[in-house]
């Protein structure tokens, strides 16, 4: 049952999604980000590289409900503005937007309540090596399939590239 709703979810991303997969960077479609009180996405210190980084989930809701999958892009902040990256290759690209999965993960994975999870990126396949600069992680949060009024949310984690530790 559970792998029906990640399954769910996932589907959901594809149609939901769009603009991190486009040709060129274009301005970001995600204008309300990390909207939760109490969930946090956030760089590991000392683990951003120009081809990755571990991100950490931490939960400090009573809700044990949330899942987040393996979809992810990376923006790039220019003249105070985010501005999507495109995937690098074809394959990295879904129908609604985004890259595929670069490295095995389960396809969705419980955050629950009062603890963090962490979840290493590695992002030189679907975007390459990212050149110096300011950049966020996006990603998205969503509760299980089967509470009334689900939704997604977009939770981003900010770091830079060739500046003070992130």
């Amino acid at each position: 049952m559970k792998r029906y709703f990640a399954l769910l979810f996932l589907l959901s991303l594809t149609v939901v999604l769009s603009g991190c997969g486009e040709e060129g960077q274009e301005r970001s479609p995600f204008e309300e980000v990390n909207p939760l009180e109490g969930l946090q996405l956030q760089a590991k210190p000392g683990t951003v590289t120009p081809t990755g980084m571990t991100v950490v989930f931490c939960n400090t809701t009573e809700r044990d409900d949330f899942i987040y999958g393996v979809w992810y892009c990376i923006e790039e902040k220019r003249d105070g503005a985010w501005y999507t990256i495109p995937p690098l290759l074809e394959e990295y690209k879904l129908v609604g937007g985004g890259p595929t999965v670069g490295y095995e993960v389960p396809s969705a994975s419980a955050i629950e309540a009062g603890v963090s999870n962490e979840m290493e990126y590695d992002w030189s396949l679907p975007f390459g090596t990212l050149e110096p600069g300011e950049y966020r992680l996006l990603t998205i949060v969503n509760c299980m399939v089967e509470r009334p009024n689900c939704k997604d949310y977009f939770m981003t984690a900010e770091f830079s590239i060739g500046k003070t530790d992130s």
